[in-house]
């Protein structure tokens, strides 16, 4: 049910893109990445999915920050053995400690070491537009942040730019947010900040770069301006 929920999400706000594209002549597909695993339960370091040609791996990290939006922790990735993303039926989120949940969740700035801020980093094998991110276990409560990521590594991440405090209607524990043309690349940040935080990502789905579309387009044109004058 979530996966033709999700397709049927992802197809209508991929429609909605082509319709007002300036490259309304090339047909744009549309990448869509479910993220749960109906049979299983899974916690990796890093996971790997794939749709076509567009490969996305997913790691997962802890930061701190406190009310006022400062960042007191640096970004680190989850590395240690029986921890890192968490996968199930409901989706991914982060289990980052012995005594974390396994839900993408919000912590404590006064208790970094056992309570962390927690994200999911997005990356993909090459340039997108990210469509929406598809979550799951909203509460009242619950928000989220998105951020295009500048500079990453196993050891550091710096953010670009980003949205804050995104949160669904009212009553709805699962929604599409849709993000298109607010982030182009390769790498994206979704993370929490809140210690009453509390959400899972039930998927992810993106379009190739625009610039790349323009680029054929251009080449194209030369191509065909280069045949014409030949004849």
């Amino acid at each position: 049910m979530k996966l033709k929920l999700f397709k049927k999400l992802s197809v209508l706000t991929a429609s909605s893109v082509l319709m007002f594209s300036c490259f309304q002549s090339f047909a744009q597909p549309t990448y869509v990445f479910p993220l749960w695993d109906e049979n299983n339960t899974n916690i990796s370091n890093e996971m790997i999915f794939a749709d076509g040609d567009l490969m996305l791996s997913v790691t997962a990290w802890t930061t701190s920050y406190n009310s006022d939006g400062d960042q007191l922790e640096a970004w680190q990735m989850v590395t240690e053995d029986g921890f890192g993303v968490f996968q199930d039926d409901e989706g991914l989120g982060v289990l980052s400690s012995a005594d974390d949940g396994n839900d993408l969740d919000g912590g404590s700035s006064s208790n970094y070491a056992t309570d962390p801020d927690e994200g999911l980093l997005f990356s993909f094998s090459h340039n997108v537009n990210i469509f929406d991110f598809f979550m799951g276990d909203l509460g009242r409560s619950d928000d989220f942040n998105v951020s295009s990521v500048l500079f990453n590594n196993p050891d550091s991440i710096i953010l670009g730019e980003s949205i804050f405090d995104v949160s669904g209607p009212d009553g709805e524990r699962e929604w599409a947010f849709e993000m298109q043309d607010m982030f182009i690349g390769t790498h994206f940040m979704l993370w929490v900040d809140g210690s009453s935080d509390d959400v899972e990502v039930l998927g992810v789905s993106a379009i190739p770069e625009p610039g790349s579309l323009a680029l054929l387009s251009i080449a194209l044109m030369a191509l065909g301006f280069g045949r014409f004058r030949k004849s």
